[in-house]
């Protein structure tokens, strides 16, 4: 035993084999980004997105707003969208997002441990940034978010004024803010224990408020909402998202449909017309109590799915990060020590529960960031753990070979 311990010990602190292993990184990263950026344009959601961009310069800002947009994000494409094609404005915004997103690292001393920006490398190179829509904008904010709150509870280089202004850039960018209310609840509680200390901090996040909610007025009077990207079916349909997606899961449970696929809306339309209108539920709401069996089952299922996902995106840090609150850190003050793993249990299990047929990776990015941050701030710092990090690292370089294997093909 300590012969392997003594093996480990030398791997870790040979800065040839951490050189290797940060070029192999870098290799992935720039392979994946390649691939992802010469995807042809208007894929997925980044064709809404150009429909949308069109539509404002047609129609112009204050009827765009009213017709639901992404507002925030437009804002910051539409200098760059004045120059070069639209969805490559969206793409280069999302880069110097990504590079903002580094710096911002950076300026918290994250990069003095040379795991984190390995790490962050590595779980980069799916190339998250370069989705063409406004996903980008909100992880940012949101990772931003949760990391000043998480140095705020640990007495850390924090910025209040910052952790308020993330929220506020997040809250305005996508709904899917609502869905991390319970853990923002949790948040704040926590961050009120730890005696935050507002005084003037409040004033460019105020400000940031109230300019961005002006801007919002044309939605807020015509749909009594904030102008968010709409991605509700045309009314002709007759159907909603959440009827798509219950069908989905249970075509894939009898074996008619395979996994994280959905049916057409007209495949939708044709079975509550043959099943009736109530034979699917019609919102979330409706969906968690529709079937409970059903329910709970698809909790449990999609539960493991995102944690056996995370392996190929952070290695074993989500679950290393999940047991953390096992393994016997400072059990007095418990909320406030674990608090990351908290956030990243909460999210994943919120997303599970209220996802009856798929949870999609891009929602996940936020959580995957913040089981980075804890893992290299408290595991990968301590001697104990020596054995953990190793092991994290022998997967991440088998992810590594093995993705690196499958996109050469495809670029070549």
């Amino acid at each position: 035993m300590k012969t392997l311990l003594h093996f480990i010990d030398k791997v870790q602190h040979s800065k040839v084999i951490n050189a290797l292993f940060l070029g192999l990184t870098l290799l992935a990263f720039a392979l994946g980004s390649t691939y992802l950026f010469t995807r042809p344009m208007g894929s997925g959601d980044e064709a809404l997105f150009l429909d949308n961009f069109e539509f404002l310069k047609i129609n112009g800002w204050s009827e765009a707003i009213a017709s639901k947009i992404p507002l925030t994000y437009f804002i910051l494409v539409y200098p760059f969208a004045l120059f070069i094609k639209p969805y490559l404005a969206f793409r280069l915004v999302n880069c110097l997002l990504f590079v903002l997103l580094l710096f911002y690292f950076y300026k918290k001393g994250f990069f003095k441990q040379l795991y984190f920006l390995t790490y962050f490398i590595f779980f980069s190179s799916t190339a998250w940034f370069l989705i063409g829509t406004n996903d980008p904008l909100f992880i940012i904010a949101i990772v931003v978010f949760f990391t000043e709150s998480y140095l705020l509870i640990e007495k850390k280089n924090y910025n209040v004024s910052l952790l308020f202004s993330a929220l506020i850039v997040a809250f305005f960018t996508r709904e899917l803010i609502y869905i991390y209310i319970p853990v923002l609840v949790f948040t704040f509680y926590l961050l009120y224990k730890s005696g935050i200390q507002l005084g003037k901090s409040l004033l460019v996040p105020g400000v940031l408020f109230l300019v961005l909610l002006a801007i919002n007025i044309p939605s807020i009077q015509k749909n009594h909402s904030l102008s968010y990207d709409d991605k509700t079916p045309p009314k002709e349909l007759a159907c909603t998202w959440t009827q798509r997606q219950y069908l989905a899961q249970l075509l894939v449970n009898q074996g008619k449909l395979p996994n994280h696929q959905h049916p057409s809306f007209e495949e939708t339309i044709a079975y509550l017309k043959a099943n009736g209108e109530d034979s699917l539920p019609k919102t979330i709401s409706e969906s968690l109590t529709f079937d409970y069996q059903l329910t709970i089952k698809e909790f449990f299922k999609d539960f493991i799915e995102v944690l056996f996902y995370s392996i190929r995106n952070t290695g074993l840090i989500v679950f290393f990060v999940l047991l953390v609150p096992f393994l016997g850190f400072k059990k007095s003050n418990f909320m406030a020590t674990n608090y990351l793993p908290i956030v990243v249990f909460l999210v994943l299990a919120i997303f599970s529960f209220i996802i009856i047929s798929y949870v999609e990776g891009r929602w996940l990015v936020p959580v995957y960031l913040m089981a980075i941050v804890f893992f290299c701030d408290k595991i990968v710092t301590q001697e104990k753990y020596k054995v953990v990090v190793f092991l994290n690292n022998i997967i991440i370089v088998s992810v590594l070979f093995f993705g690196i294997y499958r996109i050469l093909p495809k670029l070549f």
